[in-house]
């Protein structure tokens, strides 16, 4: 039955024989990903995965070289076939905002999300570009309502994107939305003895951190949070004066070594310092940023549960850089009380926790996905 599913899911992809490379473009990391399709599964033929300074700004001249040369890097060492990508914009670029309109014909929704985009973003419709997620009717009081994700970029944004891409000679076949991504990538995944259960994924990235639940490929609600690993190293670097680069470094071996597992006398010995430890502060900024992605999570599930009339989602998968953090993944899933989980692998795929995205943008076709549903 499993098997069988997955060839549905799979189907659009067979009838072709050009498979894409899903480019995801992070604050932190440039990852590549491209698959192939056998015996009614998805296999990782090819990946990289190509760190960035966290030194680099947010944009400019000097970010773009830098993830060009990812990118150059990324496609000489991974065994990459041919110069189509699906690629998604970096998630600072795009304006996400939940709405709810009249419920009406399909063909009349486009207009109405305009309409509404106009007036809310105030921006002019002609500097955007715009796609939204069709949620579904919801009741609100005594009417039916269509829940609407709206998604905004500016057009600019999306021109830059394709022009550095062109450096990379790359040609994208599409430019989509991470959340569209990540729902095609977990219905791939889901459980087929559970069809009705929605799918919540918690992407706790450097930038920023996300959430996403999802039923059959199907976005049912996305929000991003400000709460994320950049905002620990800030905090790291206020505390102790070091530099953002010797705080990451620093972190990444506190978390190599599994500070949490230390014994009670070394523990005990580092307390009797006068001047705070790294591994002291960290704890504290684990426990700041946790508590803040425990409360949007809280509150997510609550708006799920309250606008969809469903169960309180009990388990998660968690994606990101942030999830080889044990420590940090333990406050979370006590405070929240939701489970969080590895998230599943592809045959073949050499690390799980950074590419869902990549691997969701390389399940995309020209004018075909491997998914059933209806993500845009």
């Amino acid at each position: 039955m499993e098997k069988q599913r997955r060839r549905t899911v799979l189907k659009h992809l067979i009838k072709s024989n050009k498979y894409p490379i899903g480019i995801d473009i992070g604050a932190y990391a440039v990852r590549l990903a491209q698959l192939e399709e056998r015996g009614g599964e998805a296999v990782v033929t090819a990946s990289s995965v190509q760190h960035l300074s966290p030194s680099l700004p947010v944009s400019g001249a000097t970010r773009d070289k830098a993830v060009v040369q990812a990118i150059q890097d990324a496609m000489a060492d991974g065994s990459f076939k041919g110069n189509t990508v699906v690629t998604s914009l970096p998630a600072q670029h795009i304006i996400y905002k939940n709405i709810r309109i009249p419920a009406m014909p399909p063909n009349e929704i486009r207009a109405a999300v305009a309409w509404e985009a106009s007036d809310r973003l105030h921006l002019s419709l002609d500097d955007i570009e715009l796609q939204y997620l069709n949620v579904g009717e919801v009741r609100q009081g005594d009417e039916n309502k269509q829940e609407i994700i709206l998604l905004a970029v500016k057009k600019k944004q999306i021109d830059q994107h394709i022009a550095l891409l062109a450096q990379c000679n790359l040609v994208p076949t599409a430019v989509e939305a991470a959340p569209s991504a990540l729902a095609r990538w977990a219905n791939y995944h889901q459980d087929p003895q559970k069809p009705e259960e929605a799918v919540v994924v918690l992407d706790l990235g450097y930038a920023s951190s996300k959430i996403l639940i999802c039923r059959h490929g199907r976005v049912l609600f996305y929000k991003q949070i400000d709460a994320a690993g950049r905002q620990i190293n800030e905090y790291l670097a206020t505390k102790l004066n070091l530099g953002v680069e010797d705080i990451d470094e620093a972190r990444i071996n506190i978390i190599k070594r599994n500070v949490e597992k230390q014994s009670e006398e070394a523990q005990q010995s580092k307390e009797n310092v006068g001047e705070p430890t790294i591994e002291r502060v960290l704890v504290e900024a684990q426990r700041q940023i946790a508590s803040e992605l425990t409360r949007e999570i809280n509150l997510c599930m609550r708006y799920y549960s309250v606008t969809f009339r469903g169960h309180r989602p009990e388990r998660a998968w968690v994606t990101g850089g942030l999830n080889r953090d044990s420590s940090f993944l333990r406050m979370i899933q006590e405070s929240s009380g939701l489970k969080l989980d590895a998230p599943p692998t592809l045959t073949n795929q050499k690390s799980s926790d950074n590419e869902a995205l990549a691997c969701g943008l390389a399940m995309r076709l020209n004018q075909h996905v491997m998914q059933k549903g209806q993500a845009a």
